[in-house]
């Protein structure tokens, strides 16, 4: 069965939707308004006239319909279950963390290999958001279309890194094979650690802004498992959910928000929920 359920749209990936399409809006009519494309220079990372800000603003830009096609696709097929399981405000800064991660290292290759040129285009962040995927759930089945195969989210990801790599050693074309690689290595490597380790999303540079101090949720967490005594270790493949580890799990939405349960405890609630 699917870890996740069917829900819809969730909010950052809806405004991250809207912002690629808006920018790109903005690219089509300023030829025919300014007779220029200062604005896509300035704001895509450009090796002959590099600006900081262009790490953050590359990402926003696309090269062409098709272009913000497949990465807007991307971002609706995955990016949801994502933000859904991550939490939106740690969803939005990992995006940006990835496209950024994507974008330093399209540049340092680009300037290496003396090629230069300009990047545009939200792939590496969406590949960031397709690692960690594939990280979080390795044995889930992804069909493509093109070519038509279903395989697992692992295998998938790893043939597309190792592609990558190979393909930065081609000097011809106009994909940015680096930026893939780095956006979506980061994102593996993160997927991969959080499902080793879940409970690093409660703590550190991975936590939500949100909620009480970090030292007061392990303290209640603690203070909840001696009060219940619900130390079984329940494993995703077969959760037997207590009442009182839902019931504690129900008092932590209630006192902490949604964003601060782990994915341990939302396979729990939801586990729950098919049983009814």
């Amino acid at each position: 069965m699917s870890p996740f359920a069917s829900r819809g749209i969730t909010k950052y990936v809806r405004i991250l939707l809207y912002a690629n399409c808006a920018v790109f809006v903005v690219q089509l009519l300023e030829p025919t308004f300014f007779h220029s494309e200062y604005f896509t220079r300035i704001f895509s990372i450009n090796t002959r006239a590099f600006a900081p800000w262009q790490i953050f603003t590359y990402m926003f830009l696309h090269g062409g319909w098709m272009h913000l096609l497949f990465n807007m696709v991307g971002l609706y097929m995955f990016g949801s279950d994502i933000e859904y399981v991550l939490g939106s405000k740690r969803f939005l800064r990992l995006y940006i963390f990835w496209g950024v991660i994507a974008g330093i290292g399209w540049l340092l290759i680009a300037m290496a290999s003396g090629k230069g040129g300009i990047c545009l285009g939200a792939s590496g962040a969406i590949l960031g958001i397709l690692g960690c995927f594939a990280g979080l759930y390795p044995d889930r089945y992804i069909s493509l279309l093109f070519p038509p195969i279903t395989l697992k989210a692992r295998t998938f990801v790893i043939a597309l890194i190792v592609i990558s790599a190979l393909m930065m050693l081609d000097s011809t074309g106009n994909v940015a094979h680096s930026a893939h690689l780095f956006g979506c290595l980061a994102g593996y490597l993160f997927g991969m650690k959080v499902h080793k380790n879940p409970g690093i999303l409660d703590a550190g540079l991975y936590s939500n802004a949100s909620g009480p101090p970090i030292w007061k949720k392990w303290f209640n967490n603690v203070r909840a498992m001696v009060r219940h005594r619900s130390f079984t270790v329940i494993t995703e493949d077969d959760i037997r959910p207590s009442q009182e580890e839902i019931d504690r799990i129900l008092d932590k939405i209630n006192s902490q928000g949604l964003n601060s349960l782990t994915i341990r405890e939302r396979q729990i609630l939801r586990k729950a929920g098919d049983k009814k």
